[in-house]
């Protein structure tokens, strides 16, 4: 199967983890967006006088896919509001939008555009707390959906250990906390946390470098340096690590970091618990928390407990192997693809 993939220059890596396929027939080949287009997203009616005045390069960019489109099987669109919704229907292969983003991302790529396409996959799983997110997507317009994990690529783990290398490397952890990512929407949160574990709790990611310890010092009376986590160094520092803190920005529960805790024998605890029993199961694969109370009480419990912390470590590196690791839920994904497909045909 060859798919016709246009990707934004900063999702580099993920050409790595999508070329792994080649092997299997699976083709991902790839149209830079950013050599025509250097927009991030926009409103539909922005899109529309950007096409009428031919501004901005979305000219060149759909008249280069075009150019290309019928040597492909499928179009697998993952900026969806940089694409027209007439401009899509008038292609004539197999569609797919892969929306990541939802529900925070749903008004910008997904709620105007995803009825134009064969098939919307999602890897989200609540729009809101009492909808479900493919629900939302039919809702609509939606053709067909199906839910693709982000799962963990294969570049963010090392090799599964014996069960005594796990329990050797567990007694030689000396990060007791652990939370890499992004500060939006959750560095109040993050803050109280840091402000009562201290140096026990160790924070990387793009929060705004010296500049941004002076506002945490004003803003939360905390000291945090926080840098980014060098590529090469990503996997020492997390199977350093006893626990990962994930925090979500709304619902879904849709991000990387719900994968990659658990691959690299770190205990999870995240928020969203009636949404993450969808996908791993509380207390045996799993740790949640509703708030800030919780939170503190239960790392000071798994901190102590280090069997306990461990029996649901070995559960939840399981539960991933089995069923969220990218290479496997892309595969998946696209064997869905093809039954799609020869329906279609048959």
């Amino acid at each position: 199967m060859k798919i016709l993939y246009p990707i934004k220059k900063r999702d580099i890596n993920e050409i790595l983890e999508y070329n792994l396929y080649i092997k299997d027939g699976i083709n991902f080949e790839y149209i830079f967006i950013d050599d025509y287009v250097n927009i991030e997203d926009l409103k539909i009616e922005e899109l529309e006088e950007n096409l009428k005045r031919k501004e901005n390069g979305f000219d060149k960019l759909y008249n280069k896919i075009l150019e290309n489109v019928n040597k492909y099987d499928v179009l697998w669109i993952r900026h969806g509001s940089l694409f027209h919704p007439k401009f899509i229907n008038d292609i004539n292969i197999f569609k797919c939008l892969h929306t990541t983003d939802d529900p925070e991302g749903s008004e910008r790529d997904t709620k105007k555009y995803c009825k134009y396409y064969d098939l919307v996959i999602h890897a989200g799983i609540f729009y809101n707390y009492q909808e479900r997110l493919e629900n939302k997507l039919k809702e609509w317009g939606a053709k067909e959906t199906y839910w693709m994990p982000l799962g963990v690529y294969e570049r963010k783990y090392r090799k599964k250990l014996n069960i005594d290398e796990i329990i050797n490397n567990e007694k030689n952890k000396n990060i007791p906390i652990i939370f890499i990512g992004s500060s939006w929407l959750k560095e109040n949160f993050l803050m109280q946390v840091k402000k009562y574990f201290k140096k026990d709790f160790h924070i990387y990611g793009h929060w705004g470098g010296k500049r941004g310890i002076f506002k945490r010092i004003v803003k939360y009376n905390v000291w945090a340096y926080i840098k980014p986590l060098e590529e090469e160094k990503f996997l020492d520092i997390l199977e350093n690590s006893k626990l990962g803190i994930n925090k979500h920005l709304s619902y879904g529960p849709s991000n990387q970091r719900m994968h990659i805790l658990p691959a690299n024998y770190v205990l999870q605890i995240t928020d969203l618990p009636d949404q993450t029993k969808e996908v791993y199961e509380i207390d045996k694969e799993i740790v949640c928390y509703e708030d800030i109370e919780e939170i503190i009480e239960k790392i000071q419990y798994y901190l102590q407990n280090e069997e306990r912390r461990l029996e649901i470590i070995l559960e939840a590196n399981k539960k991933v192997m089995n069923n969220y690791i990218f290479e496997k839920n892309l595969k998946d994904c696209i064997k869905h693809i093809q039954k799609l497909k020869d329906n279609d045909n048959g």
